[in-house]
Order: C-alpha cells, then structure tokens, then sequence
C-alpha cells in the first residue's frame, strides 16, 4: 500500500497492490476519510457480528472513487486539482486505488474487468471536468 500526494501535500490516492500473504484486517485509512478503504483476508471461521450502520448526516464536497481489478490491467495517470500531471499507477489483477482528489485518465492496457465504486447520488451535468 502506498499514498500519492501533491506538492501541497494534499492526499490525491492510496494504491493497494495485492498482497495475498496479508491475514487481517487492514484499515488503510483514517477514521475522519470521506471514504473509507480496508482490505480483508480472514482464516475460515471467522466472523464479523452481524450489524447495521447507523444513519448520519455526512457532508461531502467532492466525489471519491474506488477501483479494483478483477481481470486484466489498466493503467491510470493521476493530476493535481491544478491539472497537473503527479504520476502513473498501473493496476493489476486484485490491485485497488482510491482516488480522493484531483483528476485522473484511465488507460485498458489488457482487456480489462474492474469494479468501480463511488458516493452518490450521481449528477451526470455536474459531476465531472473534462481537461
């Protein structure tokens, strides 16, 4: 796991690269995120107690985005809110990315199956800057 920040030191993504060998439960993130990323490999017989989660008012001014890759890579270029280019992350197959700031470009170098996930409701006019 490793965090990409800016030159203001702005949390822009945290990259998880698979790591089979992992057993826990592994909080990647501070309590107070906007969104929050664990990544789980529990024995058999394991278990989380059964639970809802209580319903909060949460204020969120921007919209994060998870990926992870099921199948295939894709690589993914990464910008600071100025526009400008900090890095490349290429995403592998179990490979995860939670992107919380800036912009970002997203390049199939395989076939590629992946699973996205981000807060909603979902305003297409709104949502989105296209530089």
């Amino acid at each position: 796991m490793y965090k990409i920040f800016d030159k203001n030191k702005n949390l822009i993504a945290i990259v998880n690269k698979f790591n089979k060998e992992l057993y826990s439960k592994n909080f990647l993130t501070d309590d107070e995120m906007s969104m929050q990323f664990a990544t789980f490999n529990l024995k058999k017989g394991h278990e989380i107690k059964r639970h809802i989660h209580n319903k909060q008012k949460r204020v969120i001014y921007t919209t994060t985005e998870a990926i992870t890759v099921l199948e295939g890579s894709m690589s993914i270029d990464l910008y600071d809110n100025n526009q400008e280019y900090l890095e490349n992350v290429l995403l592998e197959k179990h490979d995860s990315i939670v992107i919380y700031d800036g912009g970002h470009g997203l390049q199939m170098e395989e076939d590629c199956h992946f699973l996205e996930f981000k807060q909603g409701p979902y305003d297409e006019k709104n949502d989105k800057f296209h530089f």
